[in-house]
Formats: C-alpha cells, structure tokens, sequence
C-alpha cells in the first residue's frame, strides 16, 4: 500500500488511482471477514474518494463501475451495523450508477449488479419493517432477473432468478388463513 501511495502521490494518474482505491478496498474485504466495521468503512471511504480522484481525471464506465462497488460494499456494511438509513443512501446511489452503467454499457452482470441493490433495497425496507416498500423493491429486483432470465435461461442468472423469487415470495407471503386480512 505505501509504495502505491508514493506512486500516486509523486504521479497522480487515473490507472494510479485505481490501483489504490483496488487496494483499499482488498484491506475493507479483509478488515469485513474480521468483524472490524470501524477500519472496514474506513477503507471503505478512502477507496470511495480514491475513485472519486480517478473519475475527475477520466470519468470511464470502468471508475463508475469501481464506485458502484464500494458504495453497495458500503450500504452492506452499514446494514450490518444496522444504520439503514446510510444503508439506503449507499444502495440508491449503486442504483444510479447500476441505472447509467445498464443504458450506456448493457449487459447481463451490469443489469444482475442492479437488480441485487433492489433487493439489498428490500431487505433493509424489512429490516425497518415497511413491507410494501420491501414489495416494491424485490417486484423491481425479480423483474430485472425475469429479463435477465429470459435472454440467458442456462446460466448463474438462473440460480439467481429462483432464489429471487424466493425472496420476493418471504416478502408477500401467501396463506391459506381465511382471517388474514394481510393478503
């Protein structure tokens, strides 16, 4: 990390800046499997300014992409902490990068990418206990994943696909109750 910083300090380039935000997150990762969420978003944040510094410079699809990772890698973190609000604010800015990143660049990972912030979306909706918001979000999720399905039946999409309907099944659950009026 320190020679990379060197590197970057003494010639700041967009690959430069890349490499190091990549490095920053690698230590988040590791920092995530540790339990340690302080030093995870930390590094976190500085791969999120790292990218920043390298989109100013080229603003590519590739620095989008490399933003959309650190904010959905974000949003997860602070899920776990249980701070939903930063966790949806996190999540909604991978939707928009997910949203350019699927109209400028289609293909079935952007649009997999996008369809995961929706149900990242829905589950911390559940976590705070609004249910239709949660609806909303996994019938958006499950949508991308049919299209996704549709184009590509014999593929990872198709495990994906079903565990989306499963979800989104856990969120609108179907009972034979007469009484229950929750439909």
């Amino acid at each position: 990390l320190d020679i990379v910083n060197k590197q970057v300090e003494t010639s700041p380039t967009y690959n430069g800046y890349r490499k190091q935000g990549d490095i920053y997150v690698d230590i988040s990762n590791i920092y995530s499997k540790r339990k340690m969420i302080d030093q995870e978003i930390k590094y976190l944040q500085e791969a999120q300014q790292i990218y920043e510094k390298a989109k100013e410079i080229s603003p590519t699809l590739a620095v989008e992409d490399d933003l959309r990772l650190v904010y959905y890698n974000t949003g997860l973190t602070y899920r776990k902490e249980g701070k939903t609000k930063l966790a949806l604010e996190y999540m909604e800015k991978v939707i928009e990068i997910s949203n350019k990143l699927v109209k400028e660049a289609p293909s079935h990972t952007h649009m997999e990418h996008l369809s995961s912030a929706y149900t990242q979306i829905a589950i911390i909706y559940g976590d705070m206990r609004m249910k239709d918001e949660a609806k909303e979000e996994y019938a958006k999720a499950l949508e991308i994943r049919e299209k996704i399905y549709e184009e590509a039946p014999v593929t990872k999409y198709a495990i994906k696909y079903a565990a989306a309907i499963n979800n989104f099944g856990d969120a609108c659950p179907k009972t034979n109750n007469k009484n229950d009026k929750s439909g």
